[in-house]
Order: C-alpha cells, then structure tokens, then sequence
C-alpha cells in the first residue's frame, strides 16, 4: 500500500553566518525532504531582517513556477509535477568504485507520491546512515498503480508526470520507465546528527534547456510518454543536457536527473541556500 506523505512547514530564526560542523561519528540520524526550485542556482542567504517577511509570503517554498521560456524563447508554463518514488539509496563517492556494493545504503523503501509543487517540501523521513559523508543520492522510479487523496489520476501506472503548456498549447509528460537517478557531485555532505537533507530539481532551468517547439506541429493536449517521445530531426532540442538526444521525451528525463540537487538544508527554510553544503556547485 502506497505510504501516505505528510507535508510541514517549517520556519527557522537564522542568527549566524555559515559554519562547518565536525562530522558525526557512529550511525547519525538525518532526514530528507523532496522539492522543486524556481531558482536556476542556490538561493541567496536569508538574513533575521526578512524573517518575518518570509513568514508570511515564504518565497523558497515550492510552487508551480511562474511563465519561463524555453530554449528557443517558447513560453512554457506548468501546473502539475510528480515523481513516484520506490527507493533512495546514499552513497559515499562521487562515482562507483570496486568496493560499492549496489543496495547496501538504501534508507527509505516506498512507494512516495511526491508533488513537487506542493506549498512545502515533501516529508519523506528520517533514518541513521552508517556513512560519515554523502557525495552521490540513487533514486529509483516506480509507476504507481493507485492514485491517493489530492494525486491526478494521470499518475496511475506513471513514474513521472509534467501537465502544462507551451505558447498556450497544452501538452503532458509522463513515464512509465522504473528509472533509476543517480545525483552525484565534486562536493562531499558530512554528515552531522539530526541533520535535514533535502533533494531539489530545479525546473527552471530545466525547461530554460530544452527547445519544444516541435510541440506546435503536435494535436492540442498531445502525451509526450515512453511510447510517443516526438521525435526531433534537426537542431539538437537539448544541446546542453544531451547532444545526443533527439526526442523531447529524453531531453525532459535526462533534464530531471541532470537538475536533481542534494544539500544541507540547515536553516529548514526548504531552499538549499549560498551558505548552505550542496553535492552539486
């Protein structure tokens, strides 16, 4: 049975400059949050003066983000994003060695329903990690095969689900792929007790790479999917995430992962911010 996600909102007074922490011996606790960013890089610092500015109009919470613009200018718009996740694994290296053993650091066991523009980031728990330092997150994708309270029921037998519109069209993304994300970085996390990691996929950026005007060509309301990926001859649609691509459909995969953050949400503002460790910079 699908797990039921709680979403909180958390505010945190920020009284201090950035410091590093010692690392944490033993098996800490550390919990992890899923989110979407607005932001095409960490958000800058909050100081106490805009606190209660923050407080009731929260800028870092997720939301569907406002108009962007795609690689060739198209104006793009979204107003569903999910993710269905089966598994999260940590890892302690940047990329695979000889020693890693796939399956020996998965914490969290779903599957989770993640909207990734719901007011605040997405609970998914806590858990003690026997690692002293994160540089790489597996995530593992499952098609969900109910719909809960609240969830579309275009998510049904998807992973991934995007509805919105390009220059007033409106078109959809969906998967049915268990795919897997690995978000590794140059950056190691050290990882302290009680700490609060958050995973963030920037969209805007994301849609900023990927050029969707062969959409025009597409019936109003077309379903780009594993089965129908609108294949593109010429250019590239996704030069900067893959050169290789030539359907809208892995461009828009590919982006997800290549977009995927993991940070130090020390402040629990929901953002991973400048003063704020990310396995990616």
């Amino acid at each position: 049975m699908k797990r039921t996600i709680i979403l909180i909102t958390s505010l945190a007074l920020i009284t201090s400059c950035k410091k590093k922490e010692s690392t944490t011996t033993g098996n800490p606790m550390v919990s992890l949050s899923i989110t979407s960013s607005q932001n095409t890089t960490p958000v800058a610092f909050v100081s106490i003066k805009n606190i209660i500015k923050d407080f009731f109009f929260p800028e870092a919470m997720a939301s569907a983000p406002p108009t962007m613009l795609d690689l060739n200018g198209n104006t793009v718009s979204l107003d569903q994003g999910w993710m269905v996740v089966k598994e999260i694994e940590f890892k302690a290296t940047e990329i695979p060695d000889a020693n890693e053993s796939d399956g020996d650091e998965i914490k969290f066991l779903g599957p989770y329903s993640v909207n990734l523009f719901s007011a605040s980031p997405v609970q998914i728990g806590s858990t003690s990690l026997g690692l002293s330092s994160i540089q790489r997150i597996k995530m593992k994708l499952h098609p969900s095969d109910v719909v809960g309270v609240g969830e579309p029921s275009d998510l049904v037998n998807n992973s991934i689900y995007f509805h919105g519109t390009v220059g007033g069209k409106m078109f959809s993304f969906t998967s049915t792929e268990g795919t897997e994300f690995e978000i590794g970085g140059s950056t190691a996390l050290n990882i302290r007790d009680n700490m609060s990691l958050i995973l963030s996929i920037r969209i805007v950026p994301l849609i900023n790479k990927i050029d969707l005007s062969a959409l025009a060509n597409e019936a109003p309301g077309v379903v780009i999917s594993d089965s129908y990926k609108v294949n593109v001859i010429s250019p590239p649609p996704c030069p900067s995430i893959d050169a290789s691509s030539s359907t809208i459909y892995d461009c828009f995969r590919k982006g997800l992962e290549q977009q995927a953050d993991l940070g130090d949400d020390s402040d629990q503002s929901g953002e991973i911010e400048s003063n704020e460790d990310e396995i990616r910079l």
